[in-house]
């Protein structure tokens, strides 16, 4: 071993390669639960009940397709043709809208 690898193994930032695999098997678990728990998602319709049924397709038909038009054709749209032309605007409009 040389001198700087001796200095940095008595530093403990250098470690055998048991104990270094043991960390980061630590650490990727770690890091995956936090991953789950972020992206853990409720169901949409916790029973097929007719009224959750109902409730959820109000909220969809009137408040997502509101929300996606106003964002998308009257606020996003508009800029981008303005800035780019017609058919750039669209197209670009139409690759953000599709990728959500």
């Amino acid at each position: 071993m040389s001198g700087d690898e001796e200095q940095r193994q008595r530093d403990g930032i250098l470690t055998s390669g048991e104990s270094a695999a043991t960390f980061g098997a630590l650490v990727g678990v770690v890091l995956a639960l936090i991953e789950y728990q972020i992206l853990a998602n409720p169901a949409l319709i916790p029973s097929y009940s007719l009224v959750e049924l109902v409730e959820l397709s109000v909220v969809m038909i009137f408040v997502v397709t509101l929300v996606e038009e106003l964002l998308f054709r009257a606020l996003l749209q508009p800029e981008l043709v303005q800035r780019s032309g017609p058919i750039v605007g669209i197209l670009i409009t139409s690759i953000i809208f599709g990728a959500m």
